[in-house]
């Protein structure tokens, strides 16, 4: 991953670069992850060693990605699906046929601590790909299988492993993928072509008693394998297929709620992707075969920029809390509302789904403190994996952090600060500002740089605590490369600002050399054409520069590094993207 060795897990910053710190190693394919309310997180898999350790196709890992030694289910057999209960327990689907040595046919249920629920046995004859919780409880199974209590393809257990005899949509062929809507409709994906008699090719919505939502035909020429559903109600597919509706679309489509083609969403794979993801800013991450996404080198990951997405935690009154979600934001499910006492988290109550989002009612809330809602976002190949989505608020007498660099430019979280090209072993030092715009004092200030190159920056002067209200106080970043080439690293700020804690920053800078500055790069042409966008640009024999995008002229995103040929002229091509863009070419380093 990034030129550094992961054995089939990995964590990655929000930027993209390499969590260093992070390296499970796991001996063969991971298939699905599910992070725990504790943080703690679940593999499912074809892998029997983890860390060195044996664990048999099911694996618990502490947050910091060392292995739970406490947790050893041991499976006979792979496992394709991860998906955990409001109540902690576990759910696994896969193609294994015992649990800890107890015979269990594709489908078993976990306590916490990984020991076999024994009272839940629904005995699939074959594989189970997907695992899709109801919010009665009722569990839905999609797979290979063509027996479970006389089902095929599909079924829907009660919430204690009994068949839900009332449930029967008829598939023809195999389902991989399931995803609930919110007004608890049920989307399928796989290799079907017929539903309850009726044609749907791979792609069909039923109503949530089982039979055909009739006005649902998105009509995919090839399996469909991962599904993500954005709180607007449109619906991201990934599979194999190559047209959506009979309009080519290349692996990855985005259909309207109503099951019509999202006409201006086309990424356009070159491989099969398998698995599909919304980050909580709407960001759309994919997984999959590829090495290309819109005529852009992508190797098997890729991430777009998507529409924006909003979530609100607003507390109207001292009874109530709601959390109103909407634009691309991830769909969640199994929601819980949580208040600070002390220095841990204390249960308010699950949520009750209301118009464009979630509520708790009937509470009696302090007159000031934090609270935070809580859900789970599913999707990944085969719809198997599980996130945690969340929202803190703050409220009364609390602090309020904010981080400026330079001084009076607040930094949101996520934000990458560039020291720009430094020569090797000189520094370039940065002051950041912090600022407490609450009504109490903001303490337990700690700093944290982690990541690839954490060595090249260092805190030269630290911030005093605590910072009263409307006060403030400062720390100094430094960096000081001691090689060629592009450093990052992440920087993590912690408080008592519930809200913003942690507060991440990731860093990055540019080693060069003692040499003079190369001969900054001049345009030649920029023609934009049949989709796609080429650029021609004259530079400085053998040096190096870096194409640059933006869509609004404030935040740039490095494109590719491009070393001057002979001549110095050269040529950045890429798909135009839709919506309003912008490039420009900077002088990276001497050679």
């Amino acid at each position: 991953m990034g030129g550094t060795t992961r054995n089939r897990i990995a964590r990655l910053n929000a930027d993209g670069t390499l969590d260093s710190a992070f390296n499970p190693n796991a001996n063969d394919n991971v298939f699905s992850v599910a992070i725990q309310p504790d943080g703690k997180i679940l593999l499912g898999g074809n892998f029997t060693s983890v860390g060195g350790a044996t664990r048999n196709y099911i694996a618990r890992l502490n947050a910091n990605g060392t292995l739970d030694s406490t947790f050893n289910p041991n499976l006979n057999g792979y496992v394709h699906s991860v998906t955990l209960e409001p109540n902690g327990k576990i759910l696994l689907g896969g193609y294994f046929t015992s649990v800890g040595g107890t015979t269990q046919n594709r489908i078993a249920r976990l306590n916490a601590n990984g020991t076999l629920d024994s009272a839940f046995n629904p005995n699939a004859d074959s594989e189970v790909y997907s695992v899709a919780i109801q919010s009665d409880g009722k569990i839905l199974l999609g797979s290979y299988f063509t027996s479970v209590g006389g089902r095929n393809f599909i079924a829907r257990l009660n919430a204690d492993g009994t068949l839900d005899s009332a449930f029967n949509p008829n598939v023809n062929s195999s389902v991989y993928s399931m995803a609930i809507q919110s007004d608890g409709k049920i989307l399928l994906g796989g290799y079907f072509t017929s539903v309850g008699g009726t044609t749907r090719n791979r792609i069909a919505r039923l109503n949530a008693d089982g039979t055909l939502d009739s006005a649902f035909n998105p009509n995919a020429d090839s399996y469909v394998e991962s599904m993500a559903i954005q709180s607007d109600g449109k619906i991201l597919l990934g599979g194999y297929f190559t047209s959506v509706g009979g309009t080519t679309r290349n692996r990855i489509a985005r259909l309207n709620a109503d099951g019509t083609l999202d006409s201006a969403f086309n990424p356009n794979a070159d491989d099969a992707v398998r698995s599909v993801a919304l980050q909580a800013d709407g960001k759309i991450l994919l997984g999959g075969d590829f090495t290309s996404v819109g005529g852009t080198a992508r190797n098997y990951i890729a991430r777009f920029v998507n529409e924006p997405a909003t979530q609100t935690l607003e507390k109207p009154d001292v009874t109530q809390l709601r959390w109103l979600r909407g634009g691309t934001a991830p769909e969640i499910e199994q929601v819980v509302f949580e208040q600070l006492v002390g220095s841990s988290w204390s249960p308010l109550g699950t949520g009750t789904r209301i118009s464009g989002g979630w509520e708790k009612t009937g509470l009696s809330l302090p007159a000031d403190g934090f609270v935070r809602a809580r859900g789970i976002s599913r999707g990944g190949g085969l719809n198997g994996s599980g996130s945690i989505i969340e929202q803190v608020l703050g409220f009364g007498a609390v602090p309020r952090l904010n981080v400026q660099q330079p001084l009076g430019t607040n930094l949101n979280r996520g934000t990458t600060i560039d020291f720009g090209a430094v020569r090797t072993n000189t520094s370039q030092s940065l002051i950041f500002t912090i600022t407490n715009s609450g009504s109490a004092d903001l303490t337990s200030l700690g700093i944290l740089i982690e990541g690839t190159n954490a060595s090249a920056f260092s805190v030269t002067s630290n911030p005093t605590v605590p910072v009263t209200p409307n006060g403030s106080t400062t720390f100094t970043l430094r960096f000081i490369p001691n090689s060629l080439g592009l450093k990052v690293a992440s920087l993590r700020l912690t408080s008592n600002d519930e809200e913003k804690n942690p507060f991440d920053i990731f860093l990055r800078g540019t080693g060069v050399t003692n040499n003079p500055a190369p001969v900054p790069p001049r345009v030649q042409t920029i023609s934009a054409s049949g989709g796609s966008v080429s650029i021609d640009f004259a530079g400085t024999a053998g040096y190096q520069y870096e194409v640059q995008h933006s869509t609004n002229l404030v935040d740039w995103m490095a494109k590719q590094i491009i070393t001057a040929p002979a001549g110095g002229v050269f040529n950045y091509t890429e798909a135009m993207p839709l919506s309003p863009s912008f490039y420009r070419l900077r002088t990276f380093l001497a050679p």
